[in-house]
């Protein structure tokens, strides 16, 4: 199978992430769309240009998109890359596009990968330091399956 890379919004690098046996989840009927992200946070530690932002996410792979290991079917590397990009419509609001080199293929099984990502509000034009709101959606190719989930962004009181 031939793959692609599918960007949404504008790239901002690529992330790597791993996944063990136990974070499989099964679902009772074969999911069309891929699953929202889960288990989103969002911490800003440092304030003005000196803010860093912190995000994770859960973003669950179907056991149908696995890459596998030298070509053995049975055997699903447990590291695989994530493309991220973002968007941003207005200053206060980021939107995180988690992707895959692949299009979504349907499955009742799904691999749990906690994706790290790490930026400065400074790397995103157009974002304020200040910005309240994030968004991570599991993007698809086809626009109509992605999926997100949002979050406001932790700050310290100072």
């Amino acid at each position: 199978m031939a793959t692609t890379k599918i960007y949404k919004g504008t790239h901002f690098g690529n992330v790597s992430s791993s996944t063990k046996a136990n974070t499989k989840k099964t679902l009772k009927e074969k999911s069309e769309r891929p699953l929202a992200p889960t288990n989103l946070s969002a911490v800003a530690n440092g304030t003005g240009n000196s803010t860093k932002i912190t995000l994770e996410c859960t973003i669950y792979v179907s056991e149908s998109n696995m890459p596998k290991k030298n070509g053995n079917e049975n055997d699903y590397a447990k590291e695989i890359d994530f493309q991220i990009s973002y968007s941003v419509d207005n200053n206060d609001k980021v939107t995180i596009y988690v992707s895959r080199d692949n299009s979504f293929i349907s499955s009742s099984t799904f691999y749990a990968y906690v994706v790290p990502i790490g930026f400065s509000p400074s790397d995103i034009p157009r974002l304020g330091d200040n910005f309240t709101t994030v968004e991570i959606i599991n993007w698809d190719e086809d626009p109509d399956g992605s999926r997100g989930t949002e979050t406001t962004v932790q700050r310290p009181s100072y």
